[in-house]
């Protein structure tokens, strides 16, 4: 599999802007939808951050063990992320609700607001999200948190030139940073 960006690119590239990279590694996810006989291999690179000098500020982050088989360390209350080593990450729907303030939802229409920028996307309902091999026809949730952290740090944008690879249907992320940017390009596969 070939990622746009090494780990160590990632890391230094956190580290420019402020921020240092406490944990980075490899997700995967595999979706079946039994009805349609369709199951979709997802895999991503996900980072915990914070801004240089709140290493050991709040929260706490635990390091997680860097053994192969081994499991992260919490995430919440009680909730376990599994590393992946066969293909799948188990992450319950309690972690959405806490981390990002959503629930599943059966709704084709989402209404997003982010300081004074309002949204209403519509979606494919959460049924038939999983019935193709594209990924872009849904709203991720990363995608809102991603988009209300810019929206509340100008900063990271603002006078900047931003290119979005992967910016999905919605382009959220694209809309919030072009308030603050010089340009904002947002591109999908």
């Amino acid at each position: 599999r070939a990622f746009y960006f090494s780990e160590e690119y990632l890391r230094c590239l956190f580290k420019d802007y402020g921020f240092v990279t406490k944990e980075l590694g490899l997700c995967c996810k595999q979706v079946e939808n039994r009805s349609r006989e369709l199951v979709m291999n997802r895999r991503w690179i996900q980072a915990v951050f914070c801004t240089i000098g709140a290493e050991n500020g709040n929260p706490v982050l635990r390091e997680s063990s860097n053994d192969e088989g081994s499991v992260q360390n919490e995430v919440g209350n009680g909730v376990l992320l599994k590393r992946c080593t066969e293909g799948e990450v188990d992450i319950s729907e309690g972690v959405a609700i806490e981390m990002f303030g959503i629930s599943v939802s059966e709704d084709e229409i989402i209404d997003l607001s982010f300081g004074d920028l309002n949204f209403r996307i519509k979606v494919l309902s959460k049924e038939y999200q999983h019935t193709c091999k594209s990924t872009g026809m849904m709203l991720w949730e990363s995608a809102r948190l991603m988009a209300s952290l810019l929206a509340e740090n100008p900063s990271i944008t603002a006078g900047k030139r931003v290119l979005e690879l992967g910016s999905g249907c919605g382009g959220i992320c694209s809309m919030v940073a072009a308030q603050y940017a010089d340009l904002v390009v947002a591109t999908d596969g």
